[in-house]
């Protein structure tokens, strides 16, 4: 990307290997984490969405209660009757930095990654981010989904 080009990824705050040792045993385990920015932080929002571009199998039923996050199929429901106004400057950004992001992502082959919008109806805002973003999607990546999907598995 660009220097000063627009972008939507989430800023990735630190990469860590947490290393933890169990009482019983001695056995040590290790995790890498990601700390990204909380899009969220001291938002009231009353929508969250988790969008991926797909209806297949992306609608939330239990819509109900606070933060619920709703999905693909959700959005185009609410669509027609709660629309999302966003004026002609801030939605040619938006295009622009998605653009950006996506174009760079699928450089890299990451293939698997969420847009995250929140709705603030009170202030009128939309906060959003593209999330979720730092796995390349690998032959194991798609037999790990396909596995998931079929509910099949082998030796």
């Amino acid at each position: 990307a660009t220097k000063g080009s627009p972008t939507c990824l989430a800023k990735i705050l630190g990469i860590y290997q947490v290393t933890s040792k169990h009482l019983k045993g001695g056995k040590e385990s290790k995790m890498d984490v990601l700390v990204m920015e909380n899009l969220l932080f001291r938002r009231n929002l009353t929508r969250l969405y988790d969008l991926k571009g797909s209806s297949r199998s992306r609608y939330n039923p239990d819509s109900s209660g606070s933060n619920k996050v709703l999905l693909d199929q959700n959005l185009i429901e609410a669509m027609l009757t709660s629309p999302i106004f966003v004026g002609n400057k801030a939605k040619r950004l938006l295009e622009r930095a998605v653009w950006n992001d996506t174009s760079f992502l699928a450089s890299i082959d990451v293939m698997d990654y969420s847009l995250l919008v929140g709705i603030d109806e009170e202030k009128h805002e939309v906060v959003l981010g593209i999330i979720d973003f730092m796995r390349q999607y690998t032959w194991d990546k798609h037999l790990e989904t396909w596995v998931k999907a079929s509910g099949f598995l082998w030796w």
